[in-house]
């Protein structure tokens, strides 16, 4: 009963939120970040939009980074379902599976969360990529160097996220037998989590990144810096890290911590 009674709460809770950012968010916006914290340079937030707009097609995801200082719930996965709910609400989204990776900071509560929603769960994020990446951008969050991590999560988030040789061969494939008329009925491939490959084909020389890896996100402008050696990890970090596999719901998946 009492399980029962703080799901309806917090589903409560997640419905006021997603009212709050319905009346923020709007069909086609091509802003994706929302500072309402004030914890980003206007050059930060310049950077990030231009960034996640840079890698959207290639992604094949929408990408957001909401912070705030007077969260409605401090249920960190709940808020953050809540926020990428509100931007699909409002036709967002990338393709028909309205595709979204979000990066949300709650300050009050020093906690933050990476949730991607994907109407058919076919996530292109598996648990132990959430989980790396998270990891990994806690000391920043921790130092108040919030324009980096916010950077970085969508920087590892997007390279992650983009399909792989095989998956964008067989996209390319059955969608021009599909407009050939020979199979229309053949679905385009996509990196699906369930079964996708593990994190460690991302990892080159111990390093998260593909063949093209340009980190922008180092505060500098005269000197391109690589990404920080992605370490390996067991249990949690400081006690304040959310694994990946416990965030799962109906459409969402996600991980996160606190700082």
């Amino acid at each position: 009963m009492k399980k029962r009674f703080a799901a309806v709460i917090l589903a409560f809770w997640a419905v006021l939120m997603l009212r709050g950012f319905s009346s923020t968010f709007t069909k086609g916006a091509a802003n994706y970040v929302y500072d309402e914290a004030n914890i980003l340079s206007d050059a930060e937030e310049a950077k990030l939009n231009e960034y996640i707009a840079s890698v959207r097609d290639s992604a094949k995801s929408d990408f957001l980074v909401v912070t705030t200082a007077n969260p409605t719930t401090s249920d960190l996965r709940t808020a953050a379902e809540a926020v990428s709910g509100a931007w699909v609400q409002a036709g967002n989204g990338y393709g028909e599976d309205h595709q979204v990776i979000l990066f949300y900071v709650d300050m009050a509560n020093r906690g933050y969360y990476l949730d991607e929603y994907n109407a058919r769960e076919k996530y292109r994020l598996s648990n132990s990529e959430i989980d790396e990446i998270t990891y990994n951008i806690e000391d920043y969050l921790r130092n108040g160097d919030y324009g980096t991590a916010a950077g970085k999560a969508i920087e590892y988030a997007a390279d992650c996220a983009k399909p792989g040789f095989f998956q964008r061969i067989w996209g390319w494939l059955t969608a021009g037998l599909a407009g050939g008329g020979i199979a229309s009925g053949i679905a385009v491939g996509t990196h699906n989590a369930r079964t996708s490959t593990p994190v460690r084909h991302y990892m080159t020389g111990g390093r998260l990144g593909t063949t093209r890896r340009q980190d922008v996100f180092t505060h500098t402008t005269t000197v391109v810096q690589q990404k920080p050696q992605i370490e390996n990890h067991t249990g949690s970090s400081g006690g304040g890290h959310i694994s990946a596999g416990a965030g799962n719901s109906a459409g969402h998946h996600g991980g996160g911590g606190h700082f």
